[in-house]
């Protein structure tokens, strides 16, 4: 007769090692760990942080391609104003120019730009017809981006800009943080 055989069940059946080997299976099944959710979640959030930036550099991008789109139709009506009258508005006197309105464009030449909305308060920051070359012979308008105020927009027939003076400007400038970016023929 085989010994073994009348024992009863193996004894390696109810070893400890198995029975572990159980509870491990149970316990994995459970769920994800207080660890695991965690990282899980850390990650989640350098993720959600690049992708924020990344929106965000999208959509300064916008606002600025927009306000110099219509840097060039402001410039082009300026240009038309001069053709007509020979002369560019003035900073002060009649015809002056409004930061706000932009009149006399609008009525005398019939500018249709929206660019207000995109500007810090809504307006222009400065305007002026330095008398250098002449009475209203060039002049310059400077802008702030509403969304990103480091960025400033320049459109310009003179050598007076404050933030690039004595350099001669012709046309729709970008600036950041008062440094030339962009521009015609850049």
């Amino acid at each position: 007769m085989n010994s073994k055989s009348s024992r009863g069940p193996s004894p390696r059946a109810n070893s400890p090692g198995v029975q572990r080997g159980k509870n491990r299976n149970a316990r994995d099944q459970r769920g994800f760990t207080l660890i695991e959710l965690m990282i899980v979640t850390v990650i989640v959030a350098i993720l959600a942080g690049i992708a924020g930036v990344q929106f965000r550099g999208i959509q300064v991008k916008a606002h600025l391609t927009s306000v110099v789109a219509d840097g060039r139709i402001l410039f082009h009506g300026l240009e038309e104003f001069h053709t007509i009258n020979y002369q560019y508005p003035n900073a002060t006197s009649n015809p002056a120019f409004d930061l706000v309105t932009f009149e006399p464009l609008r009525t005398m030449v019939g500018y249709q730009g929206s660019i207000n909305s995109r500007l810090v308060n809504g307006q222009a920051d400065a305007y002026d017809s330095p008398d250098d070359q002449g009475p209203n012979q060039e002049w310059w308008v400077q802008m702030t981006l509403l969304i990103e105020p480091s960025f400033q927009v320049v459109i310009a027939v003179s050598d007076n800009v404050p933030l690039n003076p004595g350099v001669w400007m012709q046309g729709v400038y970008t600036f950041e943080n008062g440094v030339m970016i962009a521009g015609p023929g850049m």
